[in-house]
């Protein structure tokens, strides 16, 4: 569903759009009186308030409810009309006026045509309205520091307004006007500049008065991070300006001090960078960020201050086509702008040393709270940040129960028996399957259920070449924009190309280098090559870790292991044995057997263990197998009457008749070796 405009209605976008920016999803919640309380945080899961709904499918996510089980989503007008069951047309009227807005409206409930009285905004009554949970989600979001997001409150620099996130509009010397963020890329002014007569302006981060290096970009996000890695909110003197938006370069104008533009990797970003060189028309250092993240705010979540730094070290210094007499800087400045001048000057001089190790109170450590979603399957088995792995010999299945975990991720059925706590997102980076195998392990699954929560690579030209700052680059410009919650990287020795600890400890790094990091970082998952058994041996429980081929490096890295093994070595054996043999964060769980299939497997419920546990009994113990069989025929150079060889197999495996009977099946599971000539009724077999 989507909101529309009906012709008829004389309906105004623009005040559609003030209509649902002063009734945001979680005001119409309440104001419609629709069950249940609407989650404070964005991306937790709930039930469809306007169905019946026993599974928590919604979230809210930039202002609308995403109802995944529908694949819709809706904003404040859409569960209007939904509720009270009118068309756009009909709604518009009484949409408008239960935003408080209906005096823009005629008497017959269409859009007045002509100014608008003009409005104050009460920029203080904003400001209060940010919440300590409004700030931690703040920070979560944006990964600012927490420190930095009340000093934004300290400084009055951002406030909500109707629960939306605004920025001050200065005029004046005073606060005429918020420019509120709706949704990505979806702003507004409140109220609108043209009504109250007052032009654009850009938002200024501290004093320019006492700092001589200012930081410009199109994004106040982005201009919020690089402050808040230098540390604004610690007394350093610099300087942020953000032209709120990439068609404002040209509103930079009497900037005083050493400049830094930072402009996004996009072709907006490329035009803003122009203007705003032309509008200063003095020299300029340009900040590059790197090509695999999109602006400064991306880049910066998991950069550090040393990197900035560094980067502000290497920036690109470009002169105006024009020189201007009286633009030359000072040399002295504040302390922070002599530090960073004395970096700059000399190569040599030492970096400050980067945090490697952090201590925490117990006290600290109790209090962590896990974001929901957090533990996304079993016991603790797959966790957001964690590396797992799945091991198994060739064609034991490892590719296909990847596949199965991405589908249980898409539809939160269980994962081998493991329950799945939420929905999630599985990117498998693979080298194993071409397109034509992926076809038929998909052919049965639902594409529209999978498409938003999977992504599967055919296996690439060059190999998975971790190695290459190439193939790095391409990945995390995929994981940037897909946002997986599970990468899976199959298989481990495409990666790892020798057995040796420092080449495994290597890609290990080499793979954490494109993952995002933190608590909200996706777990990474590793398909592994078991090593051939030696003869008679068959490893259960923990002990199968000493199976996984390579170094121990692949079996200490991972929180949990799994390993898959055939349930017999009959070659139209589809039964596999799945252990968790390894789970550092909770239970192992109990081991099972399931059908290997496309998708998600079936499970095995009467399965002899006592027989798979004891590999080195007499073929009467095992039962009536391939090495049964031959044995009766003298492995070829007998035939034998169905009675004949049903006595014959009793006597040997102790099974009962029918069994017997049953495995003599020409087209069952012994069809490559039994023979059976009808005319003579006899069986004969075929090594």
């Amino acid at each position: 569903m989507a909101s529309s405009v009906g012709k008829g209605a004389a309906m105004s976008g623009d005040l559609l759009q003030r209509a649902k920016a002063a009734l945001p999803i979680r005001a119409i919640w309440r104001k419609l009186n629709l069950p249940g309380d609407p989650p404070e945080r964005d991306g937790a899961k709930f039930c469809s308030p306007l169905r019946p709904d026993e599974h928590p499918n919604c979230t809210i996510k930039d202002d609308r409810i995403h109802d995944w089980a529908r694949n819709e989503r809706l904003d404040s007008f859409d569960v209007f009309q939904h509720v009270r069951g009118l068309n756009s047309k009909q709604a518009f009227p009484e949409f408008v006026n239960l935003a408080g807005l209906g005096h823009e409206l005629n008497k017959n409930g269409q859009n007045q045509q002509g100014p608008r009285s003009k409005q104050q905004i009460n920029w203080q009554t904003c400001v209060d309205a940010v919440s300590p949970l409004d700030l931690n989600q703040l920070s979560e979001w944006r990964v600012y520091s927490l420190e930095f997001c009340r000093w934004l409150i300290t400084q009055q620099l951002i406030g909500r307004y109707n629960e939306l996130w605004a920025f001050p509009v200065m005029h004046g010397g005073k606060v005429v006007s918020a420019h509120v963020r709706l949704g990505k890329n979806e702003w507004f002014f409140e109220p609108r500049l043209k009504e109250i007569g007052v032009p654009l302006s850009p938002l200024v981060i501290g004093n320019p008065a006492d700092a001589s290096k200012v930081f410009i970009s199109e994004s106040q996000w982005d201009v919020f991070a690089v402050l808040d890695r230098l540390g604004i909110h610690y007394g350093e003197e610099v300087v942020g300006i953000s032209t709120r938006s990439a068609g404002n370069g040209r509103l930079l104008k009497e900037v005083i001090g050493e400049i830094y533009l930072i402009p996004q990797n996009d072709q907006p970003g490329q035009k803003w960078l122009k203007d705003a060189q032309a509008t200063l028309g003095r020299p300029v250092k340009i900040i590059t960020v790197p090509k695999c993240h999109h602006d400064a705010n991306d880049w910066l979540r998991t950069a550090t201050a040393d990197d900035l730094l560094a980067a502000m070290k290497t920036a690109t210094v470009v002169e105006p086509t024009a020189t201007q007499e009286g633009d030359a800087v000072e040399s002295d400045g504040p302390p922070f702008a002599q530090k960073l001048e004395r970096d700059f000057a000399s190569e040599s001089t030492p970096e400050e040393p980067k945090v490697y190790i952090e201590f925490l109170k117990p006290s600290e450590i109790k209090a962590y709270q896990p974001a929901e979603g957090h533990v996304m399957v079993g016991n603790n088995h797959i966790v957001r940040g964690s590396v797992f792995v799945i091991a198994g010999p060739p064609g034991v299945g490892k590719s296909r129960s990847i596949v199965a975990l991405g589908e249980a991720g898409a539809t939160q059925y269980e994962w081998f028996g493991q329950k799945v706590h939420c929905k999630f997102k599985t990117l498998i980076v693979q080298n194993e399957n071409g397109r034509y195998r992926l076809k038929l392990e998909l052919a049965k699954l639902d594409d529209r259920a999978l498409d938003d929560y999977m992504r599967i690579t055919p296996p690439p030209a060059y190999g998975l070449c971790f190695s290459k700052a190439e193939f790095r680059d391409q990945l995390k410009e995929q994981i940037d924009s897909f946002h997986p919650d599970v990468i899976a990287i199959d298989p481990w020795n495409a990666v790892a190309r020798d057995d040796k600890a420092k080449d495994y400890i290597e890609s290990f790094d080499l793979i954490r280098s494109v993952v995002p990091a933190g608590d909200d970082a996706p777990a990474i998952g590793i398909a592994a090559h078991t090593r051939k058994p030696a003869q008679g041996e068959r490893a259960s429980g923990r002990t199968l870790l000493n199976l996984l081929a390579g170094s121990y490096v692949l079996t200490s890295v991972p929180r949990s292991v799994w390993v898959l093994q055939h349930a017999s070595d009959d070659v139209h054996e589809n039964r596999v044995v799945v252990t968790c043999c390894k789970n550092n964060d909770g239970e192992l769980g109990p081991r099972s057997v399931w059908l290997r299939d496309n998708g998600l497997w079936s499970q095995v419920y009467d399965f002899d263990w006592e027989a798979w546990e004891n590999p080195d009994a007499s073929i009467k113990e095992k039962g009536i197998t391939e090495t049964a069989l031959a044995e009766v025929f003298d492995n070829g150079r007998l035939q034998l009457s169905s009675s004949d060889a049903v006595k014959a197999l009793m006597n040997l495996t102790g099974c009962k008749k029918s069994a017997c009977y049953n495995s003599l099946d020409h087209k069952g599971r012994f069809r490559d070796h039994l023979r059976y000539n009808p005319r003579t009724k006899i069986f004969a077999w075929t090594p």
